[in-house]
């Protein structure tokens, strides 16, 4: 009986020890997308642009939580941010993420956005003021929430 119960206590250690490891385990894919966005300037409709986004989002195992590193730059933009990390996060009931960049100086977008997982779509901010958005709506939504954060 006494044997049983140190097997069984081993078994535990070695699941618990083995699920640790695993947990920290990122599964990678590789992201290459050209998404159509509106550019705003003054909450105004200025143009149609694409945000290019080549990089890989990194899925953690037994986790939702994911973030991604790469490009994710708009065509046609000076001094684009050479590489990014974004962060996933939950705040409240709207999906968020933290944006920065190794060489923050350089940052041209702004520190938080609204995006989804599958990153097609999101709105956001560029240091000069112009707002990218997949939608109209998600525009607004942004606007109204971004009061909350300034």
């Amino acid at each position: 009986m006494r044997k049983k119960i140190e097997y069984a206590l081993m078994l535990l250690i070695i699941a618990g020890v083995t699920y640790w490891i695993l947990s920290g385990i990122t599964l990678k894919t590789d992201v290459k997308e050209n998404v159509s966005v509106q550019i705003y300037e003054k909450d105004k409709y200025a143009k149609d642009s694409t945000i290019y986004i080549d990089g890989i989002v990194h899925k953690y195992l037994f986790s939702k939580e994911q973030y991604f590193t790469g490009k994710f730059n708009l065509e046609n933009f000076d001094k684009q941010t050479s590489n990014v990390w974004i962060q996933w996060s939950k705040d409240k009931d709207i999906k968020m993420q933290t944006i920065s960049s190794p060489t923050s100086s350089n940052l041209r977008i702004g520190y938080w956005m609204l995006i989804d997982k599958d990153m097609r779509s999101f709105v956001f901010t560029y240091d000069d003021g112009k707002i990218a958005a997949t939608s109209q709506e998600l525009m607004e939504s942004y606007k109204d929430i971004s009061r909350n954060y300034n």
